[in-house]
């Protein structure tokens, strides 16, 4: 299991409101995300236009897979003979990758909640509106949203929303302030719109700004992290339709890929089926499978019905070889898939 040496950063005096969250301010040094883990993390996110979500998919998994070796979270062979535009790219999809999935380990989105995380960019090309304080724009969003069926509430809930700014620098240790990065992640103010084009009843702040990054430190990567709030209560019920939507704009991606793939497996997890197909040589990802029948029917229940499925968790019974989200995907690593060539 790789190690990631981990230091949380102290936030610069008010710069937002709110105490800080215990779980990023005392993770231990290092920390120890396993590499399914990672690539479930970088596998969850994109932009994924329609058409292009299988080949953005192996881009994404493939810059990870080339910035970092093998059995140690540090820079690879082919990043640090990179020139610094390549090296630029490839470690910020590592440090997308360290930070989304320390996110989603240490931030919990609330009693019978989960996150869904989505690229910004994203969002907005698939409806959510935002207010900002200025023309600065953060990387990532985690919606943390409870669904009918999944042991919460009769109706679908919006409960808030975390912003992740993610940095990645390669070449040397602290390179880019964090705080610059931070003040993007601050500068979304409030949601108005969820994606799929739900409307809130009331504009909903961000309950958490975090910014991360990663940097070389002593010839191995470092995750250093700055600035959480502890979540608040701030849920807004939304109408099924709303949430369905939702939930078409997360799922639609991974439905392309998996349908368009010309070999595809089923195996089991957990006690649970997933739809299964090979996106870079002994890297696999799938989806459960009864999510990936019932966003096909976009049938008027279809968060009733996802929210039963994720209602059982999932378990990770063996994280070096396999993870699965709380949102029903699963990033599987074959033996010997770290053997370069």
């Amino acid at each position: 299991m790789p190690h990631l040496a981990y230091h949380y950063v102290a936030r610069p005096g008010n710069t937002c409101v709110g105490p800080t969250s215990a779980q990023l301010v005392h993770l231990p040094n290092p920390i120890t995300p396993g590499w399914p883990q990672l690539y479930a993390a970088q596998a969850s996110i994109g932009v994924y236009p329609a058409g292009w979500a299988a080949l953005e998919m192996t881009w994404r998994l493939s810059s990870l897979r080339l910035s970092s070796a093998p059995a140690t979270l540090s820079p690879s062979p082919v990043i640090q003979q990179a020139d610094p535009t390549e090296k630029g790219q490839l470690s910020y999809h590592i440090g997308t990758a360290a930070g989304i999935a320390t996110g989603l380990f240490a931030l919990a989105p609330g009693m019978g909640a989960r996150f869904f995380p989505m690229f910004f960019t994203r969002a907005v090309t698939n409806g959510a509106n935002f207010n900002f304080a200025n023309l600065q724009r953060p990387d990532v969003l985690f919606f943390s949203v409870t669904l009918p069926g999944a042991g919460g509430p009769p109706a679908p809930m919006v409960n808030n929303i975390v912003v992740w700014e993610c940095k990645g620098h390669a070449n040397n240790a602290g390179q880019a302030p964090l705080v610059p990065a931070l003040n993007q992640a601050l500068a979304l103010t409030a949601m108005t719109q969820l994606s799929g084009g739900g409307a809130l009843a009331a504009p909903m702040a961000p309950v958490s700004y975090v910014a991360s990054q990663i940097d070389v430190f002593f010839g191995n990567y470092r995750l250093q992290i700055i600035d959480p709030d502890k979540p608040g209560k701030n849920a807004q019920s939304i109408p099924m339709k709303s949430m369905n939507d939702f939930l078409k704009t997360f799922y639609d991606p991974f439905i392309e890929i998996i349908s368009g793939a010309e070999k595809k497996k089923t195996k089991t997890f957990s006690k649970r089926r997933f739809v299964m197909v090979e996106i870079i040589p002994k890297i696999w990802f799938g989806l459960d499978e009864k999510i990936f029948k019932c966003i096909q029917k976009n049938e008027d229940d279809m968060s009733q019905e996802v929210g039963n499925i994720l209602k059982e968790p999932y378990s990770n019974a063996s994280p070096e070889s396999f993870w699965i989200t709380d949102n029903g995907l699963v990033t599987v690593l074959e033996k010997g898939w770290d053997i370069p060539g």
